[in-house]
């Protein structure tokens, strides 16, 4: 990815709908899909490269009408697997928006057979896939 100087690894890829990501913990935590389309990296990869060193984050995000939108955030990891890959960001800026209901700071990963969210609404089976 060359955006904004480059250098940037892809961790998950949305474009047409053509993979399912409705998929359990295993599969989020190895990851699923191929780098040239639809794709995860996997949750233990995320951990491992994030753990290294201090990352960003870099969301990008196009509609169907071609609009484009992002969110950056300067500080970017997650926890390992009994922290049920909880996610740690700091320091956004961006046109998308500091953050949604799908991505919150220190929350933990869930699942459709994983809830990790602390919510009585089943997040990650009403969103159909992976949910922060």
């Amino acid at each position: 990815m060359d955006v904004n100087g480059g250098g940037w690894t892809v961790i998950q890829h949305r474009e047409d709908g053509s993979l399912d990501f409705q998929r359990g913990w295993k599969e989020y935590k190895m990851g699923f899909g191929n780098p040239s389309g639809e794709y995860w990296l996997g949750n233990e990869f995320i951990f491992a490269i994030t753990s290294q060193r201090q990352y960003m984050l870099r969301i990008e995000l196009m509609d169907w009408e071609g609009n484009r939108a992002y969110s950056q955030y300067d500080r970017f990891h997650i926890g390992n697997e009994k922290q049920n890959y909880r996610l740690y960001l700091k320091g956004h800026t961006g046109t998308a928006g500091k953050q949604s209901s799908l991505i919150l700071h220190g929350a933990d990963f869930s699942t459709k057979d994983a809830d990790n969210d602390n919510c009585m609404c089943k997040c990650a089976l009403m969103l159909t896939g992976e949910n922060r």
